[in-house]
């Protein structure tokens, strides 16, 4: 029969033994219990974080139910959290943006550490659509969540903003490429213009001289008096053609003058409203001087634009202004440009409530294509001005005297 009896050395050993592993136990318990408090703190912090969230916090399971949501709900879509708990959260998603918002949530519980970012739009309480920002991260293995965690954000207004923003630049660009439709219609008639003019005033003018020859050689071998007068008469009456009508228009579609210079053009339009209008010209004498040594000083295409918008403006007075004083000024600026004013002393009219014409549009069209700006200022009983800044092509310095060829 085997012996039971322990001597007390090998007591002593399992009862040391026992401490021990009384030990392992007590220390295990307290680590749990610090797991324990350390899974509470967390998930007291996350609630204290989700409640006092700006924005609206839901956990999903799975399959998008709701199993938490948040109390800011109530300010993000007007809802209470418990309207929400227990319902599908793809039941609140429009529904074009329900299929997005599908394939995220898978994409994100095969891809745990992997947060997404989508945008969708969601019912308010108030009956309207907003859209949200939504950042969803899968933390179905987190002891705390244990589910898909949804952060949304209203960016409704953001939203808006931007697509204001979008619009403006499309009412911009619209604006731009209309202007540069104006300007390629203004270059493309001014072409027209010149080409008609030459034609007038080149082979139409040419062969009008030659019937005048031919009606000179018929009046002077005319067999009576009679058929003389009657060849003299039609030799005037062409004569009457080419000087009041020919020869005007070729200039109306192309001033000539303007080779001469810019002071020169606009002091021979002042004199070809003088006898229907009381026309005051003050042209800057620095360019007057420099233009009588380089009628090009300034470019042609500036000339141009300068002296249609007088014209225009010019025309203008003669229908609205005829009883005032119109005055022509051109002064230069400091900043390299120069100045072009014409203003009358007529009735003027409201420029706050009244439209923009033909006439105006187009004196606009012709500065900004020659690089420069135009404005007009009106005030009722006051009178109208048209204002028009153009460069010039180099500063101006003291004229140098032409030289001889000998020198």
């Amino acid at each position: 029969m085997k012996n039971t009896n322990k001597t007390k050395a090998e007591l002593l050993e399992e009862i040391a033994s026992l401490q021990h592993r009384l030990a392992e136990i007590e220390a295990a318990a307290s680590q749990r219990k610090q797991a324990e408090k350390a899974l509470r703190e967390k998930g007291e912090q996350l609630q204290s974080l989700i409640e006092n969230s700006l924005d609206d916090v839901a956990v999903l399971n799975s399959d998008g139910t709701v199993r938490y949501q948040s109390p800011s709900m109530g300010r993000v879509l007007g809802y209470e959290p418990a309207d929400q708990t227990g319902m599908n959260a793809f039941d609140y998603i429009h529904p074009e943006d329900r299929p997005t918002a599908e394939q995220a949530l898978e994409q994100v519980k095969q891809n745990p550490n992997f947060p997404l970012h989508i945008e969708l739009r969601a019912p308010h309480n108030d009956g309207t659509w907003h859209t949200l920002e939504v950042v969803l991260r899968n933390l179905l293995d987190d002891p705390t969540a244990g589910g898909i965690l949804a952060n949304f954000r209203d960016i409704t207004e953001r939203k808006l903003a931007e697509d204001a923003k979008i619009k403006h630049a499309a009412a911009l660009a619209r604006a731009e490429e209309l202007q540069r439709s104006r300007q390629r219609i203004v270059t493309v008639q001014e072409s027209l213009r010149r080409d008609i003019a030459q034609q007038l005033h080149g082979t139409v003018q040419n062969r009008l001289i030659i019937l005048l020859h031919k009606l000179t050689e018929l009046e002077q071998t005319a067999s009576t008096n009679e058929m003389a007068e009657e060849f003299k008469e039609m030799r005037r009456k062409l004569g009457e053609v080419m000087e009041d009508q020919v020869r005007p228009i070729s200039h109306r579609l192309y001033p000539s003058i303007l080779r001469r210079g810019l002071t020169a053009s606009l002091q021979s339009l002042g004199d070809q409203f003088e006898t229907s209008l009381e026309i005051e010209t003050d042209l800057d004498e620095a360019i007057r001087r420099h233009e009588r040594i380089d009628p090009k000083l300034i470019p042609e295409q500036i000339r141009l634009s300068a002296y249609r918008i007088a014209e225009e403006a010019l025309t203008n007075a003669f229908k609205y202004a005829r009883e005032g004083k119109i005055t022509i000024q051109m002064k230069t600026l400091p900043e390299g440009e120069f100045h072009l004013s014409i203003a009358d002393s007529g009735p003027g009219f409201d420029s706050a409530t009244t439209a923009s014409g033909l006439g105006t549009l187009m004196m606009q069209d012709y500065a900004e294509m020659a690089g420069g700006h135009c404005a007009i200022r009106s005030t009722p009983g006051k009178g109208t001005e048209v204002m028009a800044t153009f460069p010039l092509a180099a500063p101006l310095s003291e004229p140098q005297a032409r030289m001889k060829p000998s020198e």
